[in-house]
């Protein structure tokens, strides 16, 4: 039986063992605990318990009549409230609240419910009187104690009954105090009791997921990141004398034995377990996993139920056996060391009944969407039935042990009949991987967790075996010592282990039997004087203790087990080469030995090793299966790899592995890397079956040729076939749709990912990026890299080369500066940013930044980032510094610099440098006609028509031609292509005659053909009608035949567009523009996306809460008009701040706020015209006939301000009195304040009384302007 099946039913046999009428005082945790075993066991004799228990409760409260019910007198929140010291009422009250609704949420007890509803009543009436009868100030400090999740206890009920006095209560006890300085990302927890803060970040998290303001979401991920950053253990616990202290002193807090206590344990596994379910990240799947392991499981000892412990000490030497003892400030019997059955039900014994209650609630999470996800995130033998798809998911886990290479998972799914397509998504773990580790064992890496960050301490580490955390095994109690010194900071008067005492480390460590010698290990760490050992005492024994000694130098390192232990299997060593010893003795090797080897090999990238233990296993007659054949493929790699690739699919035709799909995927995908891409199809189309990898690989297959069109149309065929698509699906084909600048598929495709609610993927993000910035929708790009939780330096990357391919240079300097602070650049990154000052044009900083690079990056310079300064220099016209930059450079010119500089010899018409490089570049590249082309060109502008002849003839004799230029569009999902001169598209007798249409226009407002882009020798009409064929004229002018007036038009072209084509693009614009009476809508001028970037920046939402103004709307929210004395205009602009919170996360406090504003306003503080306000206050409710008596009525500010309340409730509710009340003050309390029709001629107050005139409104009062 797994530990944790043990563990269950150890518990289980605990919570039978109880008596109900016993616990009838200290029921708190027992009804948590017994409503998760019942729901994960069904025992009928638990559920027959549970049910008496909640009976009596029922019955209590009943005959008390008030809806009090607790087991001490209502005398102790008297003094509660009274600010008088009394040990955390509210802390009980929430765990009977959350007992009794786990009963009726799991066990579906009413009674539970009505019980808990009836408390709430009895306690709102008590705070908001607290309230009334003082200030909402006396609250927060009241609750300035251990009050538990009632905050979440009261979300959660307001989830079931949407009872506003709910949700006003969860609210009140929000505790600002400690939730405000996490959301300024301030790490001020030092000293902070922990079990009383991290419940109410339980209820922060709930309040996240009721009304998604993601304040509270980022409070939670920088709560989680701190703690486990600065006060966590290697256990993934945290609380010492459960409290936090200083961050990183962790050295500190081990010396004493209170650790770790267990409800902080407990609670900390809730916050980790909502993160992940909002995220899905790694990282709290992995802390989950430890923090359960270590800091659950060994809580309970053995199968002894009710035996439990309330701290789990850290240090060396500590035994859970005298954990803590007797602390200041604790419960006088808590600590002690294990617990006792039937006398010590301290909270942290709750708490531990209730986490081996409920071991299986985060294996499995659920993920909507079209098509549904099972995530398994922890590995623990279970049986989960899939209701939503039909699936029943059976997991079994082989138990983890030192000797293990692998830690062996397997699921079996099967259906209970019609089930649909889902997702099955597996957790990685974090352990599963070496990299970042220090210690290594037999040359691999292992995992060590550091406790304190000051260097003296570096001696002290964790060690942890996967997710376990290793420690030596203690027995019997210890000398135990008192401290009256402060220990390093913490509290006076803790008891401590006395390990000193003892002469040896063996007086207080046991020797683990011979018998475990096989899955023991030997570490040793050197750190100054310190040596923190684990050896072997008798080697013959295979005996192995923890020491410390003292000694100098060294580094840590890890040794297998005796050789003796190891003998025939290759499971305790990593290293490949010990591997192949391994494998080459034994005396019989199956096909899972060679395929492991052979696919570690391939992994570490060491792929000829691979095909020659391949090739030595076909000898030694061993048949390889599909994961043979498929992972060697992956080793088909370098200049041999599509004869490698053809040999392995003759083998596969042979063995009749060419139809499988496993191995299939593998063979296409390796043709399609191989720019086989035809080969790659016909492997495709012989499939019998086709899954996600396989289609997925094609796709990429052709998206990676350039092959676009065919990517697309596939990717089409197969989604109207059923295809299952991915996140690496819709990466490929959005790189296609990049190649093709189509927005307008990248929008539906875009689409599709979001109505798939696709887990965050990094790669795809990136495409998108890249995909909307080619086809010029910066705005777009800029939105998705502004969102995206998580950047990499690609993301970045992607961001810039945007911006330099459409010339916003500054844009390039900046964003490159905001990287700085995030990330290191790369190669890619110096190139974008050289190549974006290139086209942007800045001259002086590209060249600043490029002697920069030299000087600090030079190693990741390379020809690319030459090639740019050479092009930034050439474009500026300095072709002399750019030959000579080319001439100097410390690499090889390449082809692609001698042509960028001979294209700006063309722009510039510098015949001299572009006869010198236009030679060089024939000498090395003769068949590229482009560089014939350029020079030609350069000819034809300078009008040396006898060398341009001369080139051209010399392109006839080499057979060289040139790649004609195309233009095309796409229209009604069918691309159009067009070339110059074009004679075969069927609309082109319209198109020439609609083209000579829009050329008499333009003509006619001004345009002028520029004659110099037509490099022959012809007179000036011939060159007008040659200009009038180029083929992005063409296509523009099918683009306007054929669509509405008003649409952006979007021509894609191969080469780079000539200036009288964008000229007449330009022009032709603007008449459209004057002509349809349009003012530069959004999808026509692309530019003005660079000025609407609207970013949902965390910062700034925080600011909005820090200006919400609690003293003000937390009376409000208990529908307490207490706003007599208040200054009007700085309380009503909250107000609406208030309803915009409401606008944007749905939070019902706030709609109710404000419209008990309304009612509370209009009923007491209201004049005639629907204003208000007296010498800019409010006074006595109802006592309005005071107010007339001066003239500073209804200050205009005031007026201003409430027609925006009255407006937002009219557009939320559509009632009436809103709108009659808005269109009273609109024509009373606005109209009649300018005088006439005199501009600028207002007034400050609004007169009401009797004989009051405007002309005298207000005079100058105390307190207010002087004039």
């Amino acid at each position: 039986m797994a530990i944790t099946q043990e563990g269950q039913q150890t518990n289980l046999e605990y919570l039978l063992y109880l008596d109900p009428d016993r616990l009838t005082w200290t029921f708190r945790h027992y009804l948590s605990a017994a409503a998760h075993m019942w729901a994960s066991t069904h025992n009928g004799e638990l559920k027959g318990k549970m049910t008496k228990v909640v009976d009596i409760l029922y019955s209590c409260q009943k005959k008390m009549g008030s809806g009090y019910l607790a087991a001490y007198p209502e005398s102790t929140f008297d003094l509660y409230d009274q600010l008088a010291e009394t040990w955390s009422p509210y802390y009980t009250i929430h765990k009977i609240m959350q007992g009794l609704l786990d009963q009726y949420k799991l066990a579906g007890n009413p009674k539970g419910l009505e019980i808990v509803v009836n408390m709430t009543d009895y306690f709102s009436i008590r705070v908001k009187k607290l309230i009334l009868e003082y200030s909402i100030q006396r609250h927060w400090e009241a609750i300035n104690e251990e009050t538990g999740g009632f905050n979440d206890v009261m979300y959660q009920l307001y989830e079931i009954t949407k009872d506003q006095k709910h949700l006003t209560m969860a609210h009140l006890f929000d505790k600002p105090c400690f939730l405000g300085p996490l959301g300024l990302h301030d790490d001020d927890m030092s000293g902070l009791h922990v079990n009383t803060h991290v419940p109410v970040l339980i209820g922060a998290q709930k309040r996240y997921e009721l009304f998604g303001d993601q304040l509270y979401k980022e409070i939670a991920t920088f709560f989680f990141d701190t703690v486990n950053s600065s006060h966590t253990f290697a256990t993934g616990g945290t609380s010492t004398m459960e409290h936090w202290h200083d961050p990183k002193r962790l050295v500190d807090e081990i010396k004493i034995s209170s650790n770790e206590e267990t409800c902080a344990t407990y609670n900390l596994l809730k916050v980790s377990r909502n993160l992940f379910r909002w995220t899905k990240e790694g990282k709290y799947a992995n802390h989950y996993e430890r923090l359960l392991i270590n800091g659950i499981m060994g809580n309970q000892r053995g199968k002894e139920p009710g035996v439990m412990i309330y701290f789990l000490p850290m240090g060396p030497g500590r035994s859970k056996s005298i954990s803590g003892m007797p602390l200041s400030g604790l419960p006088p019997n808590n600590p002690g060391g294990w617990g006792n059955p039937n006398a010590t039900f301290w909270c942290c014994y709750g708490t531990g009944i209730e986490s081996f209650s409920k071991l299986g609630d985060s294996i499995y999470f659920l993920e909507e969407g079209e098509i549904p996800g099972l995530y398994i995130i922890q590995y623990i033998p279970s049986t989960f039935d899939w209701k939503a798809v039909g699936l029943i998911v059976k997991q079994q886990a082989k138990p983890l042990s030192s000797p293990d290479s692998y830690f062996e998972v397997s699921f079996s799914i099967s259906s209970k009949g019609d089930a649909r397509p889902a997702n099955l998504n597996v957790r990685i773990p974090s352990w599963t991987s070496a990299d970042g580790a220090i210690a290594t064992l037999n040359g691999q890496k292992l995992d060590l967790t550091s406790a304190d960050d000051r260097p003296e301490y570096a001696h002290i580490q964790a060690v942890l075996f996967g997710p376990h955390l290793l420690a030596g095994l203690t027995h019997g109690n210890q000398t135990i010592k008192s401290s009256n010194e402060s220990n390093s900071g913490l509290t006076p008067g803790t008891w401590e282990v006395n390990a000193t005492d003892i002469a040896a480390a063996t007086g207080w460590v046991t020797p683990v039997p011979h018998s475990l010698s096989s899955q023991l290990v030997t570490l040793t760490h050197r750190a100054g004087a310190f040596v923190l050992s684990l050896v072997t005492l008798t080697h013959r024994a295979g005996a192995f203790v923890l020491s410390v000694s003292i000694a100098d130098g060294g580094a840590l390192t890890m040794q297998e087990s005796p050789p003796a232990a190891a003998a025939g299997t290759d499971a305790c060593c990593r290293a490949l080469e010990d591997a192949r010893n391994v494998l080459d003795r034994m005396p019989e090797r199956s096909v899972v030995s060679w395929t492991t080897l052979i696919s570690g090999y391939s992994q570490s990238e060491m792929h000829v090793e691979a095909l020659e233990l391949f090739i030595q296993m076909l000898r030694a007659g061993c048949n390889p299966n599909e994961f043979t054949l498929a992972t060697v493929l992956t080793s088909c790699s370098g200049p041999q790899s599509i004869h490698q690739v053809k040999q392995i699919h003759s083998l596969l035709v042979k063995t009749n592995f060419e139809s499988h799909m496993f191995v299939g995927s593998s063979l296409l995908d390796m043709y399609a890397k191989s720019e086989n891409i035809q080969e790659a199809r016909r492997v495709f189309d012989m499939l019998p079956e086709r899954d996600v990898v396989s289609c997925t690989a094609i796709i990429s297959g052709y998206a990676q040729q350039g092959l676009d069109e065919e990517a697309l149309d596939l990717f089409r065929q197969l989604y109207s076939e059923g295809m299952q698509c991915n996140h690496v699906t819709f990466t490929a084909l959005v790189t296609a749709l990049s190649g093709l600048a189509s927005l307008d598929y990248g929008k539906q495709v875009h689409a599709l990912i979001l109505r798939k609610k696709l887990p965050f993927f990094i790669a795809l993000q990136n495409s998108l990026i890249d995909m909307y910035s080619k086809c010029g929708k910066l705005f777009y790009s800029r939105r998705i890299f502004d969102n995206m939780p998580e950047r990499s330096v690609v993301s970045w990357n992607a961001m810039l080369m945007g911006y330099g391919r459409h010339g916003l240079g500054h844009e390039v300097v900046r964003v490159f500066k905001d990287l700085h602070k995030e990330l290191k650049p790369d190669s890619v990154t110096l190139l974008a940013v050289l190549s974006g000052c290139s086209h942007g044009g800045l001259v002086d900083e590209g060249l600043d930044m490029f002697d920069i690079m030299v000087k600090e990056q030079s190693t990741l310079l390379h020809t690319g980032h030459y090639g740019c300064v050479i092009d930034l220099l050439g474009r500026s016209g300095q072709l002399e510094k750019a030959l000579n930059l080319v001439e100097n450079m410390p690499f090889e010119s390449t082809p692609s610099i001698w042509g960028s500089l001979l294209g700006a010899c063309r722009v510039h018409a510098n015949v001299h440098v572009g006869q010198l490089v236009a030679q060089k570049l024939l000498e090395i590249e003769p068949e590229n006609a482009g560089n014939y082309v350029i020079l030609s060109n350069i000819y034809a502008a300078a009008g040396m028509w006898k060398d341009v002849f001369r080139v051209r003839k010399l392109m006839l004799e080499k057979t060289v031609t040139k790649e004609p230029g195309q233009s095309w569009i796409i229209l009604d999902k069918i691309i159009h292509t067009f070339h110059s001169s074009e004679c075969f598209h069927p609309s082109r007798k319209d198109i020439n005659a609609k083209i000579k249409e829009i050329f008499v226009d333009i003509k006619a407002a001004g345009f002028v053909p520029d004659l110099s882009c037509v490099l022959h020798d012809v007179d000036d009409e011939q060159k007008e009608r040659m200009l009038l064929s180029h083929s992005e004229k063409l296509a523009i002018t099918f683009g306007l035949m054929n669509t509405p007036p008003g649409l952006t038009i979007r021509v894609m072209k191969n080469l780079r567009i000539c200036v009288d084509c964008h000229n007449f693009a330009k022009l032709k614009s603007e008449l459209i523009l004057r002509k349809h009476g349009l003012f530069l809508p959004e999808n026509t001028i692309n530019v003005s996306d660079q000025m609407c970037m609207v970013k949902k920046d965390q910062k700034h939402l925080t600011m909005a809460h820090l200006f919400d103004k609690p003293c003000f709307l937390g009376p409000l929210g208990l529908h307490d008009d207490d706003m007599s004395g208040l200054h009007v205009n700085t309380h009503v602009p909250v107000l609406i701040g208030a309803q915009k919170r409401y606008e944007l996360f749905g939070d019902q406090l706030y709609k109710e706020i404000a419209t008990f504003f309304f009612d509370a306003v209009n009923s007491s503080y209201t004049f005639a015209t629907g204003g208000t306000s007296t010498m800019e206050h409010w006074h006595d409710p109802k006592r309005l006939v005071d107010e007339i008596k001066i003239s500073s009525n209804e200050e205009t500010c005031a007026t201003y301000n409430l027609l925006k309340v009255s407006r937002n409730l009219f557009r939320w509710t559509k009632e009436g009195k809103y709108a009659d009340h808005y269109e009273r003050l609109l024509i009373n309390g606005i109209l009649g304040n300018p005088r006439g029709k005199e501009p600028g001629v207002m007034i400050y107050f609004f007169p009401m009384g009797p004989g009051r005139s405007k002309s005298i409104s207000g005079m100058p009062l105390s307190g207010l302007p002087p004039q």
